[in-house]
């Protein structure tokens, strides 16, 4: 997975063959075109979900007590949708 880039000055525009990069460029450093850049630039990055703590869901086994060893995240997380970002 390509590095982010930590500013919009940090980005290394390069040309760019593939139609899908807006404005003919692409970052060389993150793989972002200009649009995208300036999208992610004015958001910022995505922050870790309030409600799953970043986890995407939560363990249901279907009793009130659970005794399972190792618990496994079976249940997206309603906020995120399981991504643990928003």
């Amino acid at each position: 997975m390509p590095r982010r880039c930590r500013d919009i000055e940090d980005h290394e525009w390069v040309p760019s063959d593939n139609p899908q990069h807006v404005g003919g460029m692409v970052c060389q450093v993150c793989g972002l075109d200009p649009e995208d850049a300036a999208i992610e630039d004015y958001c910022g990055e995505p922050e870790t979900c309030w409600h799953c703590g970043g986890d995407g869901g939560h363990h249901d086994c279907g009793e009130d007590t659970c005794c399972c060893a190792d618990p496994e995240i079976n249940v997206p997380c309603n906020v995120c949708g399981g991504t643990g970002e928003i």
